[in-house]
């Protein structure tokens, strides 16, 4: 139940810090093809962290791999900006959370050192989103 609700909400709150972003920053261009790219990066980083649990240096690795392909492929400020903000506030949100007693992980403290790398591939997908469903459309193409 976690899982969906924090999703949900956090792609609220990126949809809404990308409108922000895309005011000082040109939004990169997104297509169906690019979003399911992203979805099938974060998918596939999701279940990494299902499948190595407790194997955290293997998990780190593999999400790097995941993050260089998802910001890697498509570099612009806009992208970069979105991805270092998720980087920070999606684990600090999940520290605080975990805090609050809602959820815990059972192989780290209070979070995993990989959760910014999720967060990072996790932000592909949010300003995929975000530009699709807002219609954002690039400055300069």
């Amino acid at each position: 139940l976690w899982v969906p609700l924090e999703f949900g909400g956090s792609g609220i709150i990126a949809a809404w810090a990308a409108c922000l972003l895309a005011q000082k920053w040109d939004v990169p261009v997104v297509s169906f093809k690019r979003a399911g790219v992203d979805a099938a990066l974060l998918f596939i980083g999701y279940v990494v962290t299902g499948i190595f649990v407790g194997q955290n240096g293997l998990t780190l690795l593999i999400l790097l791999a995941l993050a260089a392909i998802s910001v890697g492929t498509r570099v612009n400020r806009f992208v970069i900006v979105a991805s270092l903000v998720a980087a920070v506030i999606g684990p600090l949100s999940e520290a605080l959370v975990s805090r609050a007693g809602f959820f815990h992980y059972h192989f780290a403290d209070p979070i995993p050192y990989w959760l910014p790398l999720l967060w990072v591939i996790s932000a592909g997908l949010f300003i995929d989103g975000a530009v699709l469903v807002f219609g954002l459309k690039p400055r300069t193409v």
